[in-house]
């Protein structure tokens, strides 16, 4: 036992020291800073909200996530293999009859659901966490496919087909294969078919870790003057910007950019905002990338596209031409997911200001009800900011805490 893991710790410590190159100028600060960040993510879930059966969270989308979606990426091939694998076990046929092979099943077992378990335990959830656990499934669903294998091969030597079973077998491998290859080169559009595939897949799963971003990016830099072209989208510094060799800018500043790119996941947690997603649906895209049936990206041609109504500015006295706007608020961000009492809300506004100021301005945020009852507000220079030092034509955000009082009725605000 000492050995073995010595012999597993010592090559997992030195794949993990010498793929990470920060372990080779600060391995002390660069594990303490990893270990904060997870202990972080851990407690306090997603900056930004996550999408799931249906629904948005900002914080833990629940115990269910990680079984449900497991289910979703795994394949009939596997299920069908684990249900074989159990009853292998129960009845003691091969391979599963020994005492060390029943105990290496155990042992994957328990590893998977271990795993499973314990990152359930965090408020931050991705399926693609759950990685560490599909492996050890797949060689228990092996396990029993070998056990299905091992009786067929039992009855047809009684019968004299033996020659048969290696088609079998093979068919076996071609069936798996055939749930992954068309799905080629992006294997996360993956769905089982029998959770009903790409189909359903969007109203349970949150959709796009990146694929089309490529067809976006080269479909954008084949433009004229391409380089010269801003594009906001939700991969900034990511797979789309990879492709186009113009300007990139956060989603949350389309508001500067020639082109818009949405993505899936955008429209499902209705980022940047619910304002902005209910803007592009009325837009026509230019182009839409669709794969495996799913529309991945939509490319939005902003140039001249008319504002949305949520823009507004303000005009003041003694600042700028008469009639002027001083200041004007471009986007926002507010929570996706419904806000529950007692909760401190985070909103950030994002101005822009469109002459010299010559006043340091205060913001007054409100939240107020139907009735025009007052329930929280902030108040203070823009995150601090002195307005008569900003500079003209650019973007300064305003963030605001508002604790929502913890009696607060529900409705809408």
């Amino acid at each position: 036992w000492l050995r073995g893991g010595l012999i597993w710790g010592g090559s997992a410590a030195g794949g993990f020291g010498g793929g990470w190159p920060a372990m080779w100028v600060d391995p002390g600060g660069s594990l303490r800073q990893g270990l904060d960040a997870a202990e972080e993510y851990a407690a306090e879930g997603h900056l930004k909200p996550v999408f799931f059966d249906g629904a948005i969270y900002a914080g833990d989308p629940g115990f269910a996530f990680y079984p449900i979606t497991y289910l979703w990426r795994s394949t009939p091939i596997v299920w069908i293999g684990l249900a074989l694998a159990a009853g292998a076990f129960a009845l003691r046929r091969a391979p599963l009859e020994s005492r060390a092979r029943r105990f290496v099943a155990v042992s994957l077992l328990i590893y998977a659901l271990g795993y499973m378990l314990f990152m359930n335990l965090g408020a931050k959830k991705f399926d693609r966490y759950l990685l560490p656990s599909y492996l050890p499934l797949d060689v228990i669903a092996g396990l029993g496919w070998g056990a299905a294998l091992l009786w067929a091969r039992q009855v047809a030597i009684r019968r004299g087909t033996l020659r048969y079973l290696p088609l079998a077998a093979a068919a076996l491998v071609a069936a798996q294969a055939a749930l992954a290859l068309p799905t080629f080169p992006y294997y996360l559009t993956y769905y089982n078919p029998l959770m009903g595939g790409s189909s359903r897949a969007p109203q349970v799963m949150m959709i796009g870790w990146g694929e089309g971003a490529d067809v976006a990016g080269r479909y954008l830099d084949a433009k004229p003057a391409a380089a010269a072209l801003t594009v906001a989208s939700g991969y900034t510094n990511g797979p789309l910007s990879y492709f186009f060799r113009g300007r990139t800018l956060p989603i949350t500043f389309w508001h500067e950019a020639d082109y818009a790119v949405l993505f899936a996941q955008d429209w499902q947690r209705q980022l940047p905002s619910r304002k902005s997603i209910a803007y592009f649906q009325h837009l026509t895209p230019e182009a839409v990338i669709t794969l495996d049936g799913l529309d991945y990206a939509h490319i939005y041609d902003l140039r001249g596209a008319p504002l949305p109504p949520y823009v507004t500015g303000w005009r003041m006295a003694g600042d700028g031409a008469p009639g002027d706007e001083v200041i004007r608020l471009v986007t926002f961000q507010l929570p996706a997911a419904p806000v529950q009492p007692g909760e401190m809300v985070r909103a950030v506004f994002y101005l822009v200001n469109q002459g010299p100021i010559t006043t340091n301005l205060n913001v007054l945020v409100r939240v107020v009800g139907h009735d025009g009852a007052e329930i929280a507000r902030a108040e203070g220079w823009p995150w601090g900011a002195a307005t008569r030092g900003w500079q003209t034509g650019v973007v300064w955000p305003d963030g605001h805490d508002l604790a929502i009082p913890a009696g607060t009725p529900p409705g809408y605000y």
